[in-house]
């Protein structure tokens, strides 16, 4: 250093500059062994490992829709991921499951896809999720049918509520048949009445206007309906249980209708919404290998970088006055 040299003063050290390009490339040099070894040492650990991993099967079952349906992806999203914690071979470390659900949304098919290192059981879990789903649909009424399955059934819950608070004030205990055979007239009345319930029923609670109830032929049933009623000899005497008993047999009609409505219904949602069962897989799924390397390898080279530029930190935070000077007086000089 010449007399005509300005000498830096040592508090003018390297925090003083802007941190550029040129000190990050030095630091990571000087780092170079942490960087390679960190890199390398991810690379081989995340190819060993994926070597190691558990064959795995796939099993692909499928539920065919006549149009995509969100709802019923949903559906099958939530029924599907709880059936697997509900089975205990999938919990276990040897067999682990993973599923799937994907909806084509030109077909409107959803597809369970389920992964598992027993082939066997992959495909009884995803034949198992979609019986799952099917029958879940019965309980949300996603599908129109289903919608109507649902409707009876609280229907059904309903009028046997009320045909138990009936029977508590009849005077004495009767059965559907005696009565049938007492009062026939009165037994026609209460089936005319419970279909017109029925029916009723079933298009107030639905936007679908095809519903289609025991095909009634609603303009015969009203003409026979208006003819009991003209008659007025459902009873032989109008008695004080004569509305009471009435009710109660309109009810009984109403409740066995309804037994025979919903299976059709359960078999029209079961069309709705069919099953194509899955097959057993043979050959392992091909696992992502590339994938796992290279996002485990980009982890290593992004923590080493990060350690060498904190460790080229410390250093030049512990260097006494002399040492800064001389970094500095190095970056200068290439810079110019």
């Amino acid at each position: 250093m010449t007399p005509d040299t300005p000498r830096m003063h040592p508090s003018s050290s390297i925090e003083e500059d802007e941190i550029s390009l040129l000190d990050i490339l030095l630091a990571l040099a000087k780092h170079k062994r942490l960087l390679i070894g960190i890199t390398a040492s991810a690379f081989l650990v995340s190819a060993g490992v994926s070597y190691l991993l558990p064959k795995q099967y796939e099993a692909s079952a499928v539920l065919a829709m006549s149009a995509p349906n969100n709802a019923m992806l949903t559906l099958a999203q939530s029924t599907s991921a709880d059936l697997l914690t509900t089975l205990p071979a999938c919990q276990s470390k040897e067999k682990h499951c993973g599923v799937e659900v994907a909806m084509d949304n030109k077909t409107g098919q959803i597809a369970i896809k389920v992964q598992s290192s027993d082939p066997a059981l992959a495909k009884q879990t995803a034949n198992s999720a979609t019986e799952a789903v099917r029958q879940a649909n019965l309980i949300s009424g996603v599908t129109p049918s289903a919608n109507q399955y649902q409707l009876l059934t609280l229907l059904k819950k309903r009028n046997h509520a009320d045909i138990q608070q009936l029977e508590k004030q009849l005077k004495e205990a009767i059965s559907v048949e005696t009565a049938t055979e007492r009062w026939p007239d009165a037994k026609a009345l209460a089936d005319m009445q419970a279909e017109l319930t029925l029916l009723r029923y079933a298009f107030s609670n639905t936007s679908n206007t095809t519903v289609k109830v025991n095909q009634i032929d609603t303009t015969s049933l009203k003409n026979t309906l208006d003819t009991l009623v003209g008659k007025k000899m459902a009873y032989p005497a109008n008695t004080a249980q004569t509305a009471v008993l009435q009710k109660w047999m309109t009810l009984q009609s109403l409740e066995q209708k309804i037994a025979e409505q919903l299976p059709l219904l359960r078999d029209q949602a079961s069309i709705e919404l069919s099953a194509i069962p899955a097959s057993q897989p043979t050959l392992p799924v091909k696992p992502k290998r590339n994938l796992i390397i290279a996002l485990s390898t980009a982890g290593g080279l992004f923590a080493s970088v990060l350690l060498a530029l904190l460790l080229e930190s410390w250093q030049r935070l512990t260097q006494d006055g002399e040492s800064r000077e001389k970094i500095a007086q190095i970056k200068a000089a290439l810079r110019r």
